[in-house]
């Protein structure tokens, strides 16, 4: 397994990059993106929103049937009042807004998406996931980029499918999303128990068995079908001098920080707990073919301090040894 594992350094080279605005009408880092899948007109569709900084989104659609793409850039402005509204200063850098029906609809909605939202958006912050009706049905999470949608109406219908951060302005995560990956199955085998003992990372114990090979005492690995296929690791880290303000926006950063894999919605959750955050990330290798499956805890131990426990392999050895896996991170 090549090492597809998130850490919190990875992360604070991307939040580095791409420092959040304040002030502003979206306070996400700029790069930062979400991926929509939407069905519900009879075309197949994929939607990008990026946050390209100066309250400004990067906005592409493209139709799987036609192969016609729409690339613009959209600035919004606010309102009198506490609307927000569409700047002077909008730009078609690819395609035609009136060369398909889904291209005309656009533009519509996405002002229809940003007010709603806008008119939510405290409220959203403030929950891990918040639902509202008003023309549709909405379903946001606090950790997704940009409006925070999770799907709209039915989730077959409309849905998130991927969120990332872009490592460049040519980043095909983003700019390439012209469908939802096919995964190839990693070997796999069912996991021979053996005798477990008592191992600490940053005092942080685990009962590993004899499975678990280290070389540091910090890094355990499972080396059966090849050198890493699985990984455990533990890492301490201040995250307030590195200038992240808090823990929520440091547990989502380390969702979208690996620049090399595209996350994929579906199985990927972030949520808080007591003494800090569970993440479960399902990344997708483009190079490999494969899905890495990554689980971690977020502990908070002191003022602007935290200890991230992370196990990773491949998703189709955790399936197959998912008790196994979960009894090691809990």
């Amino acid at each position: 397994m090549r090492k597809a594992l998130v850490s919190l350094f990875i992360m604070f080279i991307a939040f580095t990059l791409a420092t959040a605005e304040e002030g502003g009408i979206f306070d996400g880092p700029v790069g930062t993106y979400a991926i929509y899948h939407d069905t519900r007109f009879g075309d197949d569709v994929f939607i990008g929103l990026c946050y390209v900084g100066e309250d400004t989104l990067l906005v592409r659609s493209y139709e799987t049937k036609t192969q016609n793409e729409l690339l613009m850039l959209v600035p919004f402005v606010k309102e009198e009042g506490e609307g927000i509204g569409l700047g002077q200063e909008m730009r078609v850098i690819r395609g035609d807004m009136q060369s398909s029906k889904a291209s005309a609809r656009l533009l519509p909605m996405l002002m229809n998406w940003s007010q709603t939202w806008f008119s939510l958006r405290d409220t959203i912050r403030e929950k891990a996931e918040y639902r509202v009706s008003t023309d549709d049905d909405y379903a946001y999470k606090s950790w997704i980029p940009v409006f925070q949608i999770s799907r709209i109406g039915d989730e077959k219908d409309f849905r998130v499918v991927s969120i990332g951060i872009l490592s460049s302005n040519a980043d095909p995560r983003f700019f390439s999303y012209n469908e939802e990956p096919k995964p190839q199955a990693a070997e796999s085998y069912k996991i021979d128990k053996k005798k477990r003992s008592e191992v600490s990372i940053d005092g942080i114990r685990f009962s590993l068995d004899e499975n678990w090979k280290t070389e540091d005492s910090r890094v355990y690995r499972l080396q059966k079908a090849s050198p890493q296929d699985a990984v455990l690791t533990v890492e301490t880290f201040d995250y307030a001098k590195a200038g992240i303000p808090s823990v929520s926006l440091l547990a989502s950063l380390i969702v979208i920080g690996n620049s090399e894999v595209i996350v994929l919605m579906d199985g990927t959750e972030l949520a808080k707990r007591k003494d800090g955050f569970e993440l479960t990330l399902r990344m997708y290798d483009p190079n490999q073919g494969k899905v890495t499956v990554q689980k971690s805890r977020i502990v908070e131990k002191g003022e602007g301090i935290v200890t991230m426990t992370s196990l990773a392999c491949y998703e189709t050895l955790y399936l197959e040894n998912k008790a196994y896996f979960d009894s090691i991170v809990r």
